[in-house]
């Protein structure tokens, strides 16, 4: 994505990526012959709600995103499939809204069902028992962020992925409080909170 931060773009730069293309908002690209690309910004380059969700400060009056969370589409002929990473859902409404309208039926949805953050393992303020309440509690809201996905674009499919990290060197202790489901989880959660609110 096309954004005023060149924080992706840099580092593809930095590792050795040469022809790099960058996508305007709301752009679609051609591929191939029969197949087409967007990129959207999850916050639909609106600097005030990137703002609510990543505390960044908006520095400057731009149309362009200052956020680094975005989502793609991917359509060919007889198939649409949606990407939409790890994204917050609250922060992508307005985009999910304007895939749904645009592309109508979605065949497939890459659903992220994590994201990497610091909360609660590295917070060292709180008890070991209070991090395994708040990592049991940001499971959670990761499946309602799959679940309001699900909902919102209503996908033929969907594929969790983009979801596990590991902390390694001397943070390895951490990892039972980062508040990741685990793939076997996803494959029987997942499913079964689908069912029990039936969708």
């Amino acid at each position: 994505h096309d954004y005023k931060l060149k924080f992706v773009y840099n580092t593809l730069k930095s590792i050795g990526f040469i022809n790099i293309i960058e996508v305007g908002h709301k752009k679609e690209i051609e591929l191939s012959y029969d197949l087409k690309m967007e990129i959207l910004a999850a916050d639909d380059c609106n600097p005030e709600k990137c703002s609510l969700f990543i505390g960044c400060k908006v520095l400057t009056k731009t149309k362009k995103s200052l956020s680094i969370d975005s989502l793609s589409i991917f359509k060919s002929s007889n198939s649409v499939l949606v990407n939409i990473n790890d994204c917050p859902y609250d922060m992508a409404i307005d985009v999910v809204k304007y895939i749904k309208e645009k592309y109508k039926t979605i065949d497939m949805l890459l659903l992220g069902y994590a994201g990497a953050g610091p909360y609660p393992q590295c917070f060292n303020d709180l008890t070991n028992k209070e991090k395994i309440i708040e990592a049991k509690l940001k499971k959670e809201k990761f499946y309602q962020q799959a679940i309001n996905y699900i909902i919102a674009l209503k996908p033929k499919s969907y594929m969790p992925f983009a979801g596990k990290y590991t902390l390694g060197g001397r943070l390895i202790n951490l990892n039972k409080w980062r508040g990741q489901p685990e793939m076997k989880e996803v494959e029987k959660d997942l499913p079964q909170l689908i069912k029990n609110k039936n969708i």
